[in-house]
Order: structure tokens, then sequence, then C-alpha cells
């Protein structure tokens, strides 16, 4: 059963997205979502389900349609067909302020900080929906989650590293408490240990806070070490989902993240389950 909420583009769904009893609810459902630039699909009848707490990644090859399945999600780009629910609710005709305020975060790949501000200033930029009275009990409960932020909490955001900055994004988009997080390739451009500090520790962090995580990533086997599922996206196609210990050892996966087609059809719905069913091989 649907009814219209007063958001404009906002659906209320009972039918979809509760989740089964005793497991998470869910978070973030796509049901055949394409998606593309004017009526050209770029990604093609993705369904994938995201509980609270729970880590899924998405890898694929460059130009794979992995942003582009994303900036569907937040609204960037409208659906060609198909459902997006945010836990429960369509919001596929919603606009990205509006999904927003029905518990959805975003950080992008570049262009994720103001270099302007001091990291304090940052986050203050994260609490625009909040009551002022509230924003500095909330700023002390993002920094006890993510305490090396604590010492550089009046640095301008200009003297940041790299890590330091993904951090400072990511703790922006918390201040309102999201219920589903979406991170585009939060490592790119860090060296090494900073990117396997910040998959390996700092997103586990978000699941802890009862965020769904939707995390793509170049850094397969990090990414995959933090995850609860993952989905290998194939010329806008979804080939591959399971757990990833069962993914990544799946015959043929490093010729699909290089993105070359194997001598077998795409397969169906069935092999590509939900982060709460049983993976098909």
């Amino acid at each position: 059963m649907r009814t219209r909420s007063a958001d404009a583009g906002l659906v209320v769904t009972t039918a979809e997205g509760a989740g089964a009893p005793g497991q998470p609810a869910s978070a973030l459902a796509l049901v055949g979502v394409s998606a593309g630039y004017g009526r050209i699909p770029i990604v093609h009848d993705v369904s994938i389900e995201i509980r609270r707490g729970q880590i899924v990644a998405l890898v694929g090859s460059n130009g794979s349609g992995k942003s582009t399945l994303m900036k569907s999600v937040i609204g960037l780009l409208p659906a060609l067909s198909g459902t997006i629910l945010l836990a429960g609710l369509d919001v596929t005709a919603a606009q990205p302020e509006a999904r927003v305020a029905r518990g959805l975060g975003y950080v992008p790949q570049v262009n994720d900080v103001f270099n302007r501000l001091d990291v304090r200033e940052n986050l203050e930029m994260g609490a625009y929906r909040m009551r002022r009275g509230q924003v500095a009990g909330r700023i002390d409960e993002i920094l006890e989650a993510f305490p090396t932020l604590k010492p550089l909490i009046r640095r301008n955001a200009r003297q940041l590293s790299g890590g330091q900055r993904k951090l400072v994004a990511i703790a922006r988009v918390l201040m309102t408490s999201p219920s589903m997080l979406l991170l585009d390739e939060p490592t790119a451009g860090l060296a090494p240990q900073l990117a396997e500090e910040i998959l390996t520790t700092q997103v586990a962090v978000l699941a802890e806070l009862g965020c769904g995580v939707l995390l793509v990533e170049q850094r397969v086997a990090e990414a995959f070490r933090v995850a609860d599922h993952a989905y290998v996206l194939v010329n806008g196609h979804i080939y591959l989902g399971g757990r990833p210990a069962e993914v990544i050892e799946t015959p043929g996966f490093d010729r699909l993240m290089l993105g070359l087609d194997l001598a077998v059809p795409a397969p169906g719905p069935s092999a590509a389950p939900g982060p709460g069913q049983e993976s098909a091989g």
C-alpha cells in the first residue's frame, strides 16, 4: 500500500523495505533501477538492498557505471525506470534535498570539504538542518566517534592531509545522523596506509553508528575486508553479488574487474541477493 506524503515526490510504502522480523530495517533498496544521461541508460535493472548497520561494497572497472548509479540514488540523475526506497519510502521522484531530509548522506569523491573553513566550521555546515542549541552537542558526539579530529578542530581544511580531509567530509555528513550513507571512492588519491585506515577503521565506525553504507571503491581487497556484502558492476549490469569472500573467489573475477566480457551471460536478479539473503554461488 502506498500513500502520498506531504513532501512532493515522496511516496510512503508499507509493502517494501521493512525488513524481516529480527533483522535490521532496510536503509536503502533499489528495485530494477536503470539510470543514465538523457534517455540513454548507463546502468540497467539494478536491484540491491542495504540494511542499517551493514556495509555493501560496489566495485567494477572504470566506466562500469558506479558513479552514475550513486548520482541516481542521491537524485542528481533521474532514474529512467525502477524504484528507489529509503527506509521503505519511495523517493524515486524526490529532489536531492528531500532525500537528505529523509536520512540519505553523500560523500563525493572530490570537492568534499570547505577549504576556507576550519574543521569545526565544516562540521557546523553539516548541521544546517539542526536547531542551534543541538549543534555543539552533536559535534562532541562526532568527535567521540572520530577522535583523530579532536586536536584538529580549529585547523583550516587547507592545512589537512588527504586522509584528514576525508574524515572531515564523512563527519560533516554524519552531523544530521543519516540512516544511509553513500561513499564514492573515499580513498582516491590517498597513500596506501591512510587508505587502509579509512576503510578498515573509519568506515567500520559508520556501521557501528547504525548507518547503512554503500561503498564504491577501487581498492577491492581492503573494501572486501570491511564489507558485509559485495556487488560487481560490469557495463552497467550487476554480474555478481554475495559475501565478499565468495565473490572474490569466483572464477573470472579478475577479468570482470578489468571490464572484460566473459563468455557467459549476465546473471539475473537471483545471482545478486540482498545482504540478508544467501549468495547464489
